[in-house]
C-alpha cells in the first residue's frame, strides 16, 4: 500500500484490493475524516479468489495513519510468507 497525504488535506491511498469501497470507509475511520476525502485506487485487481477482500487492510490503513501523522507519503508491504499466513485459506 502506499499513502499519500495531499496538498488539500485528503489521503490518497494505492493498494491491491478487491472491495475499494470498504478500503476507504476502514481508512476514513481510522483518520477520522468522511470518505469523500479518501481516494482509494488500485492497479490490478483479480487472481486472488477473494484473497484481496479484508487482508490488505491493516496494512492499507497502517500506511495511511503514518502518512497522516507525518504528512509525508508512506509504503508499506508484508513479506510473501506473513502475506500467506495472513490469509489463512481461500475467501467462503
Amino acid at each position: 500500500a502506499v499513502a499519500s497525504p495531499t496538498e488539500d488535506g485528503r489521503m490518497e491511498v494505492t493498494c491491491g484490493n478487491q472491495g475499494p469501497t470498504l478500503t476507504q470507509g476502514c481508512i476514513a475511520l481510522a483518520l477520522g475524516v468522511s470518505a469523500s476525502r479518501v481516494d482509494v485506487r488500485m492497479r490490478r485487481c483479480g487472481g486472488a479468489f477473494g484473497g484481496k477482500l479484508f487482508q490488505h487492510l491493516p496494512t492499507a490503513v497502517v500506511a495511511a495513519v503514518a502518512a497522516k501523522k507525518h504528512q509525508v507519503p508512506v509504503r508499506m508491504h508484508n513479506e510473501r510468507a506473513d502475506d500467506m499466513a495472513a490469509v489463512g485459506g481461500r475467501a467462503p
